[in-house]
């Protein structure tokens, strides 16, 4: 978890350096400020996504085998949803550009 917050933390600054760097005329402003909302736009959906992950029911490791079996399975198609669902919401973020 920790390495994609990392990821997304270091695109992130790297798009306002790049952002900054690009910057000039008028024109460079828009272009700064549509990557800028592309880039807050994919740091909310990321953490839309952390939130709903963690609501994604996880073993304790106190349950017998099988039960932990269910609750992996569970927690893989929590997962699957909320990344689906990030998918979607990623969808109108390019859609707004």
């Amino acid at each position: 978890m920790r390495s994609w917050s990392k990821r997304l933390y270091v695109f992130l600054g790297s798009c306002l350096l790049l952002g900054c760097a690009a910057g000039g005329g008028s024109a460079g402003h828009q272009a700064t400020g549509a990557k800028l909302s592309a880039a807050s736009c994919s740091a909310q959906i990321e953490s839309q996504r952390q939130q709903c992950e963690q609501k994604c029911p996880t073993a304790t490791g106190n349950e017998h085998f099988s039960v932990q079996h269910k609750i992996a399975m569970e927690n893989a198609a929590c997962k699957d949803s909320c990344a689906e669902a990030s998918e979607q919401q990623g969808m109108s973020c390019k859609a707004t550009r």
